[in-house]
């Protein structure tokens, strides 16, 4: 630079500053240009990737919505189910009570006192009906054994007359 201003003098020197410094805001413009492109791209991919995002919100959202709905039909169909079996309990809690004076009023006439009605009854009844059960199941297993013990000798007799047969074959 020096032997250049000595030379030539400023005007030429300043010529020379001038197209390095226009060569150098060049490259910076162009590099800045490339930079604003890149970031353009970039600016569109995540638009694209934020719209895509953004369906996929409102996808969810919908079904989020409509999963919802479906369970707060289940919620009001099974709150009508259980208001519905709490009046059939109540109705048969009345029925039950109803009998039971019935009954107690049937039993005072005849001369025989119960008491108040408690669960005690319940499992009272619960056990009679269980022993029931049993009883019935009992009886219909011993007309079992006895069908097969009535085929059992059935098919000893049949074997029996078999094997009388065959003896008189042979001859």
């Amino acid at each position: 630079m020096q032997h250049i201003y000595t030379q030539h003098g400023t005007d030429v020197l300043q010529k020379v500053l001038d197209r390095r410094a226009r060569e150098a805001a060049e490259e910076d413009t162009k590099r800045l240009r490339d930079s604003v492109e890149a970031a353009e791209a970039t600016a569109k991919e995540l638009q694209v990737a934020q719209g895509r995002w953004l369906t996929r919100l409102e996808d969810m959202r919908a079904e989020h919505l409509e999963e919802r709905r479906l369970l707060r039909e289940d919620v009001r169909r099974l709150r009508q189910e259980v208001a519905a079996l709490k009046i059939s309990r109540d109705a048969l809690a009345d029925e039950r009570n109803e009998l039971w004076a019935e009954v107690t009023s049937m039993c005072r006439v005849r001369g025989i006192f119960m008491g108040k009605y408690s669960n005690k009854n319940d499992t009272m009844f619960a056990t009679a009906e269980h022993n029931d059960h049993v009883r019935g199941r009992l009886q219909q297993l011993q007309k079992e054994n006895h069908e097969l013990r009535a085929r059992y000798d059935d098919e000893l007799d049949h074997r029996a007359r078999l094997q009388e047969r065959m003896p008189r074959a042979r001859r």
